[in-house]
């Protein structure tokens, strides 16, 4: 797996509203792990694996890109006015 810069998205940032089509994969492609879902859990999962084994080779497939369904539009679960606080 290629790891980015922190901060730094490893897809096409140039959609924002997300009407470009998805790249589609052609051919076979071969990985010790597959992830299917690039939302929070997938991405997540992807990482750690990578950061505990980093000779994994891991490909991360999803029907769009990073964070188009729920994860992306979300309001969030924390926030600073919503119920106790987070180490309560």
């Amino acid at each position: 797996m290629t790891l980015f810069a922190p901060g730094t998205p490893c897809w096409e940032p140039g959609d924002p509203d997300g009407t470009d089509p998805p790249a589609t994969v052609r051919g076979s492609i071969g990985a010790d792990v597959a992830v299917v879902g690039a939302g929070l859990v997938g991405l997540s999962t992807a990482y750690h694996l990578a950061e505990r084994q980093p000779s994994l080779d891991i490909v991360v497939v999803d029907a769009r890109r990073p964070a188009a369904g729920a994860s992306g539009r979300g309001t969030g679960l924390l926030g600073p006015r919503v119920g106790p606080p987070v180490d309560r």
